[in-house]
């Protein structure tokens, strides 16, 4: 497998580079445990939504997230895009969807809890995950 490290591929044999060595971490289950944001400032919880979702993030840039409700289950390709930053002191970077289905979300590390974040939307929300154990 080769590429150009100008311009990010998806390379189904190698494991994906991150901007930052802490989001080495990133890599794991996620589970679920708040959406906040839209235009009405809404919380969303597993227990106010009856689900419980697990989010996968994958080292060779598989995203996947599997709901409870009907075993639901949605794939996708990923990449990270541009250098890392910090968030109130805690590593950032953005990532993309190899076919643009989903919008660009900025990923936050805040020890074992992974911010999720709408970019590129006025009105985007904020999903909270917790390391699965």
């Amino acid at each position: 497998c080769s590429s150009d490290l100008s311009l990010v591929t998806f390379s189904g044999c190698r494991k994906l580079d991150v901007p930052d060595p802490a989001f080495e971490n990133v890599f794991d289950q996620w589970e679920w445990v708040r959406t906040t944001g839209g235009f009405s400032g809404t919380v969303i919880t597993p227990n106010n939504s009856f689900r419980t979702v697990t989010l996968y993030l994958k080292e060779r840039g598989r995203w996947r997230i599997k709901s409870s409700v009907d075993n639901e289950s949605y794939r996708e390709r990923y990449f990270f895009e541009g250098d890392s930053y910090l968030v109130n002191g805690n590593p950032a970077a953005r990532i993309r969807f190899k076919d643009d289905k989903i919008l660009p979300l900025e990923l936050v590390l805040k020890g074992d809890t992974l911010f999720t974040n709408q970019v590129d939307i006025s009105d985007g929300l904020q999903f909270v995950y917790v390391r699965k154990k």
